[in-house]
């Protein structure tokens, strides 16, 4: 008879029973060691690519925030090199300007103190245009005033009517000037 057997009700079960499970144990690999050696459990795989699934998700994103900023960056670069031409065009058509207005107070200048003597261009030439200005105007009133053989109204200076309407323009003179700088220049 096999020892799985059983033949009598007498006969001990727990020590039939016993011996076949004693060599099934020894028989039987536990759980963890059914596994080969370089194995990895399943939930720790799952675990580790979990983990390097989300680490590559994160880094994706900050990749793609950080080329959007640089995209953003670029395009503010390019504002300010935009903003930048337009003011080195500005600060052209403004030296320009500068240059003009220089030109005009130059020539000015010296049609103001060439109404003067010489022996006085010296003192005056360094005096500030419009002070200049209201000097020789001063000067063609008193002249006029004592001048009795000029007549109608006093010039206050100018010789052509065209000075008088550049300065009334530039607003150096007043327009009730003006007016009686023409009477006086178109008798």
């Amino acid at each position: 008879m096999s020892k799985n057997q059983v033949q009598a009700p007498n006969v001990n079960l727990e020590s039939q029973v016993q011996a076949p499970n004693v060599n099934l144990e020894s028989q039987v690999v536990p759980p963890e060691k059914k596994e080969s050696e370089g194995a990895i459990p399943y939930a720790r795989f799952k675990e580790v690519n979990d983990a390097k699934i989300k680490a590559e998700s994160e880094l994706q994103k900050l990749n793609e925030a950080r080329k959007k900023a640089a995209d953003e960056e670029a395009k503010k670069r390019g504002d300010f090199e935009k903003l930048l031409s337009e003011k080195e065009l500005e600060l052209a058509a403004a030296k320009e300007k500068a240059e003009q207005w220089d030109a005009y107070q130059k020539t000015r200048r010296e049609v103001l103190l060439s109404k003067l003597p010489e022996d006085q261009r010296e003192i005056y030439q360094d005096m500030p245009l419009i002070k200049l200005e209201k000097h020789i105007e001063l000067i063609s009133i008193a002249n006029t005033q004592t001048n009795k053989s000029t007549p109608g109204l006093p010039t206050h200076g100018y010789t052509s009517l065209t000075q008088a309407a550049n300065d009334r323009a530039h607003g150096i003179i007043t327009q009730e000037k003006y007016e009686q700088i023409r009477s006086a220049l178109t008798q």
